[in-house]
């Protein structure tokens, strides 16, 4: 709607109005992930004739749209920039975001001393704004950066006593339809069909053929344990006539009419549910699924719905995890926590966000 709107307001004479239509345009394209659409009209905006404040947060989104375009060290300048006029104007939000983005060009460019700065910065922010999901998504950041960077004592120990630090953590859940978990199982049934008769249709044993293998072993003598030896295994084929079967080429018509299905099908289902999915079902879904930790306990859900279990009532944990090739698939994993005495529990399931550091700290949690 901005992109129509634009030239009518720029042919109608209207320029302000067509620059706030190209600043709405361009944050739309930012949160749609078109970062090369957005950095090319957030660059045509820095030079508008604009409020500092604007000016400001233009910036901000041209550092988030270099720092996705994998261009970490050119959005160190416009999100230096833009964070001094932000506390000006006490835009905590943004400048949480800000501090965030930062965080993370910085470390992209090598930098991690600065930032952890900015990023304990950010989650000092969300804390204030007790925006918990956010500083979650943050601290869990931070966590995983530590994990993964060989850090020294007093930059590691810098990032665990913030991140140990925030008492409430808030893991949203990711919306799944149930139409689309069941189409991902069938699909993956599907493909392991496929691996096994693919071969038993392109490759052929002549009837003719026979098999005889025949293994030769014979041990060291018990009463000259100082001969060298050395262990014989061998196998006897003969004649096996192994060729290409002639459908070769049908099958792999065949494999790549499946490959064209299977994306036509999901175009197909993820477009009828986002036309016939309600926004109430996606918030009521995601509410009762949000996962909140504490000192006290986890609690899953939200508000009269909500379910809560403390940590010192012995509670039992257990994991549910599905595994493709060492890759945890999110529908089909999943982890529970429960009391001894008590049939009822509380179920995670696997495409909450950070689900695997989730996962970790109510393990932790209930061992102790």
């Amino acid at each position: 709607m901005y992109n129509e709107a634009d030239p009518i307001l720029e042919l109608n004479g209207s320029h302000a109005e067509g620059v706030a239509a190209d600043e709405k345009l361009a944050f739309l394209y930012l949160t749609m992930g078109d970062s090369y659409q957005a950095r090319a009209l957030f660059e045509q905006l820095l030079a508008e004739d604009l409020g500092e404040y604007r000016l400001a947060a233009i910036r901000s989104g041209l550092g988030e749209a270099l720092l996705r375009s994998e261009r970490p060290s050119a959005a160190l300048e416009p999100l230096y920039a833009a964070l001094p006029i932000l506390h000006v104007y006490e835009d905590l939000s943004l400048i949480a975001r800000t501090h965030y983005l930062l965080g993370e060009a910085l470390c992209a460019a090598g930098e991690d001393t600065q930032a952890i700065r900015q990023l304990t910065q950010a989650v000092q922010a969300y804390q204030r704004l007790e925006n918990w999901a956010e500083a979650t998504n943050v601290a869990e950041r931070m966590d995983l950066l530590a994990k993964q960077s060989e850090w020294d004592g007093d930059l590691l120990e810098q990032t665990t006593a913030v991140t140990s630090a925030l008492p409430l953590r808030q893991y949203n859940m990711q919306y799944r339809h149930p139409l689309v978990v069941y189409f991902r199982r069938i699909a993956l049934v599907l493909l392991a069909f496929a691996i096994f008769l693919i071969p038993l249709l392109t490759i052929y044993l002549d009837s003719g053929s026979t098999l005889s293998p025949t293994i030769r072993f014979q041990p060291t003598p018990i009463l000259s344990p100082d001969d060298q030896f050395a262990p014989e295994l061998a196998q006897g084929v003969t004649t096996a006539n192994i060729g290409l079967s002639a459908t070769t080429d049908t099958v792999f018509w065949l494999a790549i009419g499946l490959a064209i299905a299977y994306f036509l099908f999901s175009f197909l289902i993820g477009l009828l549910l986002i036309m016939r999915t309600r926004l109430k079902t996606v918030q009521k879904q995601g509410q009762s699924g949000t996962v909140w930790l504490d000192e006290v306990g986890i609690t899953v859900g939200a508000g009269e719905a909500a379910r809560q279990l403390n940590w010192e009532d012995g509670s039992l944990f257990v994991k549910a995890d599905v595994q493709l090739q060492g890759n945890r698939l999110q529908d089909g994993s999943s982890f529970a926590v429960t009391q001894p005495d008590n049939l009822d529990r509380l179920v995670v399931r696997g495409y909450a966000n950070w689900y695997g550091a989730l996962r970790e700290r109510v393990a932790a949690k209930v061992s102790h």
